[in-house]
Parts: C-alpha cells; structure tokens; sequence
C-alpha cells in the first residue's frame, strides 16, 4: 500500500496532521503537501535524498513524490498540512505538474519567512477553528501556492540533496519551469534536446547550456534523474521485473537504468527494493504518532507567529526613505484633480444608523448619493428617504441592487485601502469613484473584508477619512513623487497648500486584491517596517499661516484592535456601543507666521499616511 489515499472531511481541501512523529512509513499521494518543523528536528527521506530537517524548517513535496519521515534525537512537533490538488487545481491548473523546492541551505530568507507565516496562519486558524476559519484557510492557502509558484519553482542539485535555485532572472525561470514540467509529464517518451529547443525557440547548444547552469547537470543526466525518480514507485508498488520497470520509464537498456539509478540512490534497484518495500506504509506498518495537546500545539504556533515576528522586527535595520523635497509654488502646475465621490447607501444603512446616516453624508462631501433598491424594501419608505436626502441639499439618484459579487479581501479593512484610494486618484488619474457606505448585514464577526467605509455595526474604518480627505484634493499638483502629492488650492483669491504623504510597498498596495485573509493583511503590514522621513521646503508667500497635520496608520484602528488580539468582534463594548469606537485620524493645529520660507517634516513608520493642510489667515 504504497499510495496513501488522502480524506479530506466536511468538502474541506486542507488536511493537517501535527504529532509527535516516530515513523511515517515509505508512501506517496497524489497531492501536495508541506512538511513544517514547529519543535525539534526530523530525518526526511524523499527519493534518492535524506535531509534533516530542523525547528523552523518547511520542506515541500510535490504529488508522486516517495517520502518518509522518522524521528531524530529528542522530542519533536511537526506539522503536515496536505492540499486537494483537484480542488486548487481551479485557481492553479499546473498544480498537479508542479516541482516545488522550498528547501534550502539559507532559509533565514524574507521569501522563507513569508511561507513560515502562511503556513502557520493556515495552522492557527485550523486549531482554533472560528466560524470562517474554512474560508480563511482556503484564501491564505491560495496566496501561498501563488507565492511559491513565483519563488519555489525551480531546484538544482548540490551534492547529495536537492535545494531550492534562486535566480532572478523571469524569463530564465519561466523558461525552465516549463522545461522541467514537460520533461516530468514525457519522461517515460523518447525526449531529445532539439525538441526542447524548437519548443522554446532556441538553438541546442544555448538552450543546453541554460539548463547545465540552472540545475548543476546536463539535459541528458536531467532527463535520466527524472525517469529514475519516476522508476521508485514501480519499483516499491509491485513486483514487476526491473528490465520492464527500466523500459516502462523510458531506458533502453536494463544496465543504462541500473547506471543511473546507482548514481543517484548509492545502491541497485534490487537493493533499494529489497531494504524499502518492507518499509512501505500498509495495514500491518501504519504511521506511529503521538498527539500532542491541542493547547501545546496552540501555543507552539502562536510562539511561532507572533514571537518570531516580534523578535524579527527587533532585530532588524528600520530601512526607508529620507529626503528633502524643495516645491516652488512659481512652477507649472502638472495636472489638475478634482475627484468626484459617488455614495452608495441602503435603505437598510438608515434603518441601522438612523438620522446619523445624514451626517456620515455629508462628512464625506459627495459629489451624489445612489440609493440602492433591494428587493424587500418598500417603495414609500425608499422615496421617504429620496426626499430627506433632498431636502438636506444632497444630490440623489434611485437604482436597484445588482447583487454585485464583492471583492472580498480584508485589505478593505485596514490602512492599506486608505493608501489604495489617494494612490489612485493622485497617481492613476482617476476621476469619479463609487464606493458604498456600509457593509452588508449578516454575519457575526464585525469584519468582512467588503469595500465599505463602515462596519455594518456603524464604525468607520481608515477608508472613511481617506475619501473624506478627497474633498480636499479639487487643485493643481504641483510636486509629485512615489510617496508624495503636493496640491495647490484657490480660495478668495489667496492660495493654500495640502501635502500627502504616504508610505508603503507594493505587497500593502496589493492587500485590496481578492482572497487576503485577516492574518496575511496583518502579517503583511506587520513585516512592512521602512520609515518614511520627508522635509517640504516651500516658498509660499509670507504671512500668518494655520496648519494642520492628520496621520493615519494601523496602530489603534478597529483591524489592528480585531487582528492582532485574535477577536472576531462578536461581542463586546465595540458591537454594543459602535457610536464610541470612531478610530479618527490623529489630528495636530498649529500656526506659523511664515517670513521667508516655509518647512514641514512628515514622518511614518510602516504602512500609513500624513496629509498637512496649509491654508492662509485672513
């Protein structure tokens, strides 16, 4: 029983296993698995090669590949957490193909660090189990694979084992994935270098040379490791002759197989059958574990996240920008915005918010207001609220709910959809943006990573002062940089600056895109540490100028509150009382009589913005 059939219960397409483990006997399965060291160390047998594998070590296995796993000298909690190929298979169709590689000899890496986190998210969220843990699991997993896809997918061969290749070069990589997947699906056909090489467009001897560099080894020695990897699960599964195992994988000859497979696994294929396949996981040789805890095992992964992170962030050079930034206000201007905001309520948003849904309008100065009809609602209480709007002075417009499918991504609920939106309006262009006021009802946790501005509970997320800030930005950009915007603004006749400021990456940028989890928008904001230091030096006319500076950052917000303690928002001071949880922009006034010049530092560390307001005392 060679292969191991893998469940996966309750239509679930994660299964972990943490233990103790003495012995998990020879096996294969068709479905990708990491194997990840929370405690102690372990002795890892995957085809020809034998690792030991130490606290803190993650190993990936593609499918079909032969492993084993037996324990080292003292105590050890190892994690295993498989996948359904099939189930991912939709989101990424090589899976099944792929050759992943995440062992290295250097794994103090910030791409290693990155799957340790994913992996012990995953892990968290399995253990504790909160009502989306499936849904989150299923997101980080996504993210992880599409990491790994874009860092693992390459190995070589050094010495005895097989690592991770790092190479930057993407058009190599690109090239050589699709080398080593359509060498592992034809292995067993007749394979020759100048069909590789009409296939990628290239001559023989470059395209042989590629290969030689990114491997360690000639395509031929190449194509001959494949096809003795692949001979393994034959040669342990049955008992067929091993001149026929040797033809069945693509060998001419019986003693051109054995040539090879001594050269890689030190020994005959007679012998390795002979000392492994009573080995074999079977009904009589089943896997010896012991459980820890759940507790143990708890605690062990919360040291893992949220001790090794703090640490790693102690440890580590703050790095970042600092600059000086001289704007002449005499200058052209680079181009004019005046962004136009389009507020989408519900009637239901009323009926949660009542008369104070009229001045969360109106502190977001939109350029309208849609009011969107669901299928429930009454029409008369639907034009009650059409007339209050406009009553209220408020440009309104009536159309039905198209039950749009939303970009779910628990970025929406952090800092880096505030960054998001002044990114696109200062540096994309764009013009007339829509976005609804409140989230969805239903549900118990108070967060649900929808692009609202609101909690359906009525607390303001970050995004709420960012669009908020957009009534301020109708001017001509003056000055414009990566992390900075300085706009000129008009008013009786005697001009005011607003400088935005902000600071970020594109990993936070990214964290509005479909699919990021609760943990991985808080890791990724987390591990984001550079500072941003700038000094605007202006030459504004003189007089008696007010001042004021508003910075927002995940520190002390409603996410961070949420994330970071583990609490999904059920219960609590925040459901009961929303109306005293307004996590507002800190806020600073000042006034300068500006004589020759005027200077202004900003100062952010990790994801965050600081906008500063300029404006002349009449």
């Amino acid at each position: 029983m060679l292969f191991e059939k893998l469940k996966y219960e309750d239509d679930f397409p994660i299964r972990v296993l943490i233990a103790h483990v003495e012995d998990y006997p020879v096996h294969y399965h068709q479905d990708m698995e990491f194997v990840y060291v929370l405690k102690g160390q372990i002795n890892l047998k995957s085809g020809y090669c034998n690792y030991l594998l130490k606290e803190g070590d993650v190993f990936t296995l593609a499918g079909h590949e032969v492993h084993r796993l037996t324990e080292a000298e003292g105590e050890n909690t190892v994690a295993v957490i498989q996948i359904n190929t099939y189930y991912f298979a939709q989101y990424f169709p090589n899976l099944s193909n792929a050759c992943f590689r995440t062992y290295s000899h250097n794994e103090h890496t910030d791409k290693h660090e990155y799957v340790r986190k994913a992996l012990l998210t995953v892990l968290l969220k399995y253990m504790t189990q909160s009502p989306e843990y499936k849904t989150e699991c299923i997101f980080t997993m996504i993210e992880l694979i599409k990491y790994i896809e874009g860092n693992f997918n390459l190995f070589a061969f050094d010495q005895d084992v097989v690592i991770n290749f790092e190479i930057d070069d993407h058009v190599t990589i690109e090239r050589i994935d699709r080398i080593f997947r359509y060498i592992y699906e034809n292995y067993s056909e007749k394979i020759s270098l100048k069909e590789l090489a009409e296939r990628e467009y290239l001559n023989e001897f470059y395209l042989s040379h590629i290969i030689k560099d990114c491997t360690g080894m000639s395509f031929r020695d190449f194509l001959c490791f494949a096809r003795v990897e692949g001979s393994e699960i034959p040669l342990l599964e049955t008992d067929r002759k091993i001149s026929q195992i040797a033809r069945d994988v693509g060998f001419s000859t019986t003693a051109y197989y054995e040539r090879y497979f001594i050269k890689w696994f030190k020994v005959s294929p007679e012998e390795h059958r002979e000392k492994y396949k009573p080995l074999t996981l079977s009904e009589d040789n089943k896997p010896r574990l012991r459980n820890p805890l759940q507790e143990q095992i708890i605690s062990i992964i919360k040291e893992r996240l949220y001790g090794d992170s703090n640490r790693n962030k102690t440890e580590r050079l703050m790095t970042g920008i600092s600059k000086n930034v001289t704007v002449d206000v005499s200058q052209p201007c680079i181009a004019h915005t005046d962004p136009k905001l389009e507020l989408c309520i519900k009637l239901s948003d009323y009926k949660s918010l009542g008369f104070s849904l009229f001045a969360h309008i109106n502190a977001l100065h939109p350029e309208k207001v849609t009011i969107l009809v669901e299928r429930q609602d009454y029409r008369e209480e639907i034009n009650w609220l059409y007339d209050m709007l406009l009553t209220a002075g408020i440009s309104v417009q009536v159309r039905a709910n198209l039950q749009s499918e939303h970009n779910l991504s628990f970025g929406h609920d952090s800092v880096a959809e505030s960054i998001v939106v002044l990114n696109n309006v200062l540096k994309t262009g764009v013009k007339d943006m829509c976005v609804c006021l409140r989230d969805d009802d239903g549900g118990r946790t108070m967060l649900k990573g929808m692009p609202a501005l609101m909690t359906s509970e009525g607390i303001r997320k970050s995004s709420f002062y960012a669009y908020q800030a957009l009534s301020l930005l109708e001017g001509d950009i003056i000055s414009q940089g990566r992390n900075y915007c300085v706009i000129e603004k008009q008013h009786n006749n005697r001009f005011g600056y607003v400088i935005i400021t902000y600071n970020y990456n594109d990993e936070i940028i990214d964290l509005c895109t479909k699919g990021k989890s609760p943990d991985y928008v808080k890791g990724m904001i987390n591990s984001f540490t550079d500072r941003l230091e700038l000094t605007f030096t202006m030459n504004i006319p003189s007089g008696p100028y007010e001042i004021v500076r508003y910075s927002m950052n995940e520190f002390g917000s409603l996410f961070n509150y949420i994330a970071n303690d583990n609490h999904d928002g059920k219960t609590g001071i925040l459901r009961r009382y929303p109306d005293i949880a307004y996590v507002a922009p800190h806020m600073e006034i000042l006034r300068e009589n500006v004589k020759t010049s005027f200077n202004m530092e900003f100062d952010i560390g990790g994801a965050g913005i600081q906008i500063g307001i300029i404006e002349p005392i009449d």
